[in-house]
């Protein structure tokens, strides 16, 4: 460990420039979220009732029953439901069909045999949600499947895929987004409720949704943190966790599933930031970003065909505050860290830096040497050392030089930090159990 040469004293950030933050676009004028597809107020739609629509089979078994009598005849069932999507209170919902408490659907039906898929998807949902003979008709515009659901036997399961050992699937569920006008009439059958679900409340749900319905949010995934030790967490073998800027609080993994990729069921170990995820999908939409002030940068070549990352260098963290924080880890000081290349400088207080081996391993926890405060300096070749263990900052003085003026650079911008009080009107209690957003 170095000491800082050139660090300047009267600490981080200076020079400090205005927000300005870009916002989530909503309102009567709808959400723009590509450059076909418009999100429009729940508020924009009128919701009336009609007569009961039942089931055709009283029964799960009677269901399955008259299936194999239909292949024996038909051949596989083929069934088409729509994705209807509004927003509410800035945030995308799904608009489902609930029948009783528990039991919710997409709308949609069967396909008659020889009917064509989006003609068969526009009766199912007039019959469902429209009332033509009462002047309530709805345009519905059909846009891209969103993917395909397998029943590979007359059972229950279905996979979003065809078993390897299955060569003939008794059913294909297709989903289909469907596009809403800025204004609608829906009549919704009487033993139905037609309810908008926040899309972050599906997402991997499917005891409360069912597997459909809970995929529906999965194009691509990614953590945001290290775990959290305290809370289950392992981070093993990399040092350190959650809240520290030790890989093992900011090294995390991720995964992209999409037809679109050009080279797929591969590792991509270029260097990818959270921010980076606006400019890829911008471009995956076709919507044009020019002449915003962007951190982020479009990785989609590199993790569609396995080029080399878009970018080199990724600023972790600059916190210019030392203050003292309750509980058992005591004081705080300023902190920053920066990875360029196989280079990663961390500087200040980087947090606790044990390796702490997964429970199961029945090891005891490697506790760091070696002590931090505001003028502490770290280096290290992450590539060749993942782990964290050898500081070579007194060996690449230079490396530390060069690095130290970068996050200068990055400190000039910097705007001040916010550290707003707890809002007791964010508690999961007051909705429904749940962390949520509450502010609108």
């Amino acid at each position: 460990m170095a000491a800082t040469a050139g660090m300047n004293a009267r600490g981080w950030p200076r020079n400090r420039a205005p927000s300005n933050a870009g916002k989530y676009m909503t309102g009567q004028q709808g959400t723009q979220i590509d450059r076909t597809v418009r999100l429009y107020p729940l508020t924009n739609y009128t919701f009336g009732t009609k007569e009961a629509l039942y089931e055709k089979d009283s029964s799960v078994q009677a269901r399955f029953t008259r299936m194999r009598e239909e292949y024996d005849k038909f051949g596989m069932r083929k069934t088409v439901e729509g994705v209807l999507i509004v927003h509410e209170h800035g945030l995308p919902h799904v608009l489902l069909l609930q029948l009783g408490t528990t039991f919710f659907k997409l709308p949609g039906g069967e396909l008659v045999a020889g009917e064509d898929e989006i003609d068969g998807l526009k009766r199912s949902m007039t019959e469902i949600l429209g009332r033509p003979e009462q002047g309530v008709e709805v345009d519905w515009i059909i846009e891209d499947c969103l993917g395909s659901w397998w029943r590979p036997n007359f059972e229950a399961p279905q996979y979003p895929y065809i078993p390897a050992h299955i060569t003939k699937p008794k059913e294909q569920r297709k989903l289909f987004l469907v596009q809403l006008g800025e204004k609608a009439n829906f009549a919704v059958p009487r033993n139905y409720k037609l309810v908008a679900a926040p899309l972050f409340e599906l997402y991997d749900n499917s005891p409360g949704y069912g597997p459909i319905i809970a995929s529906l949010p999965q194009l691509l995934s990614s953590s945001d943190n290290g775990g959290q030790i305290l809370g289950g967490g392992n981070n093993w073998p990399l040092r350190g966790w959650k809240t520290s800027l030790w890989e093992g609080g900011i090294r995390t993994v991720g995964f992209v599933k999409s037809k679109l990729i050009k080279n797929p069921r591969r590792i991509h170990r270029g260097l990818i930031h959270v921010s980076d995820w606006f400019p890829t999908l911008a471009h995956l939409a076709e919507a044009s970003i020019e002449g915003l002030a962007l951190d982020g940068v479009n990785q989609w070549t590199s993790i569609s065909e396995g080029t080399l990352s878009s970018r080199n260098e990724i600023l972790h963290n600059i916190d210019c505050h030392d203050s003292t924080l309750g509980g058992p880890h005591g004081c705080h000081c300023r902190q920053a860290a920066l990875r360029r290349g196989d280079w990663k400088l961390l500087i200040g207080c980087p947090g606790i830096g044990d390796w702490v081996p997964a429970a199961e391993m029945n090891k005891p926890t490697q506790s760091s040497t070696g002590c931090q405060g505001p003028n502490s300096v770290f280096l290290f070749n992450v590539t060749d050392d993942p782990e964290e263990r050898k500081d070579v900052s007194e060996h690449h003085p230079d490396v530390v030089r060069d690095l130290l003026e970068r996050i200068e650079v990055y400190n000039a911008t910097a705007v001040p930090a916010r550290f707003p009080d707890p809002d007791p009107n964010s508690i999961p209690a007051k909705h429904g159990g749940i962390w949520a957003p509450w502010m609108y």
